[in-house]
């Protein structure tokens, strides 16, 4: 098993989050593509995927590109503990949630830091508007995890989202308070903590500062 990976990116850094969450332990091969010092992880990753982006992840023969089918399969591969609601109600639920979030704010990205004005002010305003959706649902439901009383792929998703909010993406978090305290509860986890690179946690070492 084989994860491709780079230092600061949050499609990358979810699926690390659900590797430690399920704690795949010795299985768990973390390459990482900007490494200076390992050059040949580059040429490897070229020889799984010759466009050589990243998230990419190896296992048993397979690849997978795509950082929520990646998520899934380590989800069904190692079973517990589940990441997803295991009624079939809950878990439409929460993947039309886990949709949401690959298009409202993943999706977003790449026009965030468009050089277009106009693309960059609506990605940031899709992203504000679907995360007071987020905000909205966690003071309903009240619950420390977004879809309950367990940790779940939806967690895994936005929290390095939440983690680059401000310092990355200029969005400030004074508006989502509900969403900043549940926040705070992923990031001390021992999976989270775990899954960060130096350059990730320099991210808030400079905030601090």
């Amino acid at each position: 098993m084989q994860l491709f990976s780079n230092t600061d990116c949050p499609q990358c850094h979810r699926v690390r989050i659900v590797m430690h969450e399920k704690d795949v332990g010795a299985q768990e091969i973390v390459a990482f593509t900007d490494d200076p010092d390992h050059p040949e992880h580059v040429e490897d990753l070229k020889a799984l995927n010759p466009e050589a982006t990243t998230p990419t992840f190896y296992d048993r023969g397979m690849t997978l590109l795509e950082p929520s089918v990646i998520m899934e399969y380590l989800d069904d591969r190692f079973p517990h503990p589940p990441l997803m609601p295991v009624d079939p109600i809950g878990k439409a639920r929460a993947r039309v949630w886990l949709l949401g979030i690959e298009r409202n704010l993943y999706g977003q990205l790449k026009n965030l830091y468009s050089p277009g004005a106009n693309k960059s002010k609506a990605a940031r305003e899709t992203m504000q508007g679907f995360l007071q959706r987020v905000t909205s649902e966690l003071r309903r439901n009240g619950r420390k995890y977004f879809v309950g009383d367990n940790f779940s792929l939806l967690d895994a998703s936005l929290a390095p989202i939440l983690w680059r909010l401000e310092v990355c993406y200029g969005i400030p978090g004074k508006n989502y308070a509900a969403l900043w305290s549940y926040a705070k509860g992923i990031y001390a986890r021992n999976s989270f903590q775990l899954s960060l690179t130096d350059t990730e946690r320099d991210l808030h070492r400079a905030r601090n500062r």
